[in-house]
């Protein structure tokens, strides 16, 4: 099989692990709720579709990478600056609520556990191709899992600020990276 094919496989593997982890709520589609969820569906899809663009291109040894890997951070940085907008027209006493949520903390572990089998679905996809730079294919690897995770989060979960979403995506988001990073030299041999 070729790398692309191992990688789409890696990735549809991903997804579908994390989609038969998904348990939808009974107001799944109540008004201002819903306008969120589909803000953090797209935040984390968008998260996973920016990595899912290096992961062929990490697997193949020696090619060049075909645009900075700091478009990465673009999802990042957009609801960075959204999640700010929202705290600046929001009074400073209302901060506290719109940064930690009832299920906020429940992300933190919740990510990053669920990222797990995708992560390991898309380093063996990555094995494949024996990617020379493993280190930033492992994070790569951490950042699409990261992704799948959050997503399977997305819809459980009851955050309703960007502030929120923000940080408690993020943050777990960034654990998986990190951890990839990690692992990426020993598990990519």
């Amino acid at each position: 099989m070729t790398v692309n094919v191992e990688c789409t496989f890696g990735r549809a593997a991903a997804l579908g692990v994390c989609t038969l982890s998904v348990v939808f709520p009974p107001g799944l589609i109540d008004g201002k709720k819903l306008e969120v969820r589909w803000i953090k569906v797209l935040f984390e899809s968008s998260v996973g579709a920016t990595a899912a663009v290096f992961l062929p291109q990490l697997a193949r040894p020696g090619a060049p990478m075909r645009s900075s890997s700091a478009f990465v951070l673009v999802p990042f940085a957009i609801v960075a600056a959204t999640a700010t907008a929202a705290l600046a027209s929001a009074h400073l006493s209302s901060w506290a609520g719109m940064i930690i949520e009832e299920d906020s903390l429940i992300c933190l572990p919740s990510i990053p556990f669920l990222a797990t089998p995708p992560f390991l679905a898309l380093v063996w996809a990555l094995r494949v191709g024996a990617p020379i730079d493993r280190m930033r294919a492992g994070a790569i690897a951490g950042l699409a899992a990261g992704g799948l995770g959050a997503f399977a989060c997305a819809f459980p979960c009851t955050e309703q600020s960007l502030p929120s979403i923000a940080l408690w995506y993020g943050l777990p988001i960034g654990i998986c990276v990190g951890v990839g990073a990690k692992l990426g030299p020993s598990l990519l041999r």
